[in-house]
């Protein structure tokens, strides 16, 4: 009796796994996804994967499926784009039909679809264009961003120079990029062995390695396994972290100096979302 009812479970297993299989190449032709190789109940693709370096992965598909084929990231179907021309046509020429991002389970869980870079649809419309505004306000493409960053240029090559040739961190190159990004948030720079400098780095670099690592990528695939990997909660951890810090300088700096006078980006954010807020509640007749 037992071992009929074990058949049995088998033999539903199988016929479900087959219908499955069975879906996925419908559903594959009905919304005309370029070809790709075969995928593999539940796993998908990820047998052919490189895990360290999925662009040697695609590269070698590409020679056999051409420049836009399909991948199955376990139950997820992705198409990939190899190459300038794929990128190009795709992001620039189909830039509408390309414009979402796919989700990302790891950057979901504390992004919760806010933002710019992770965001999807109108949300991602709508901020993108009220950052473009303040940006604008702000001097984006004019001489006030060259200067910014032609200061903190200076401010590097000075750091490079107090070693007088001896061997220095690398990390140093990398300072300089987001201090020009805090200057234009809050309106200074920091010393680059400034202690809350220091943590903001390092924090970053925390969150940027345990979204990249392995356990991670598997959980981008298969979000339901989240609790048998840690990095999830660490990136979280991390990123809570980070937002306390950045939220106490939003605080320091958000007070508006003028009507039509923008010195940082928080400024300029607390007065066009005061403007915005304005208009909806009292629109012109």
């Amino acid at each position: 009796m037992a071992s009929g009812a074990v058949t049995l479970f088998l033999l539903s297993t199988v016929v479900m796994m087959v219908v499955k299989i069975l879906l996925s190449f419908t559903k594959r032709k009905m919304y005309n996804f370029p070809p790709g190789p075969t995928p593999l109940p539940i796993i998908g693709n990820l047998h052919m994967l490189n895990i360290r370096r999925q662009d040697i992965t695609f590269m070698e598909l590409a020679k056999k499926y051409g420049s836009f084929f399909t991948f199955h990231l376990g139950p997820v179907k992705a198409v990939v784009l190899v190459g300038y021309e794929a990128n190009k046509a795709a992001l620039v020429t189909a830039s509408y039909d390309f414009g979402n991002r796919g989700s990302l389970p790891i950057a979901d869980d504390f992004q919760m679809n806010h933002g710019v870079v992770f965001s999807n649809g109108e949300i991602w419309k709508i901020t993108r264009r009220f950052m473009l505004s303040i940006l604008r306000d702000l001097g984006m493409g004019k001489k006030p961003i060259e200067g910014r960053i032609i200061d903190e240029l200076q401010f590097l090559s000075t750091e490079i120079q107090s070693y007088n040739g001896k061997p220095f961190d690398k990390k140093i190159l990398y300072l300089a990029a987001p201090n020009i990004t805090f200057g234009m948030l809050f309106g200074r720079r920091f010393d680059y062995d400034h202690p809350t400098f220091q943590k903001m780095i390092t924090i970053m670099d925390e969150i940027v390695i345990n979204t990249g690592t392995p356990p991670a990528k598997i959980y981008n695939v298969f979000p339901k396994l989240k609790f048998f990997f840690k990095e999830p909660r660490l990136v979280r951890n991390r990123v809570d972290q980070l937002n306390e810090i950045l939220k106490d300088l939003f605080n320091e700096s958000k007070e508006v100096k003028g009507e039509d006078s923008f010195r940082t980006f928080a400024e300029a954010f607390v007065q066009k979302d005061e403007r915005v807020k304005s208009f909806k509640d009292n629109p012109s007749p």
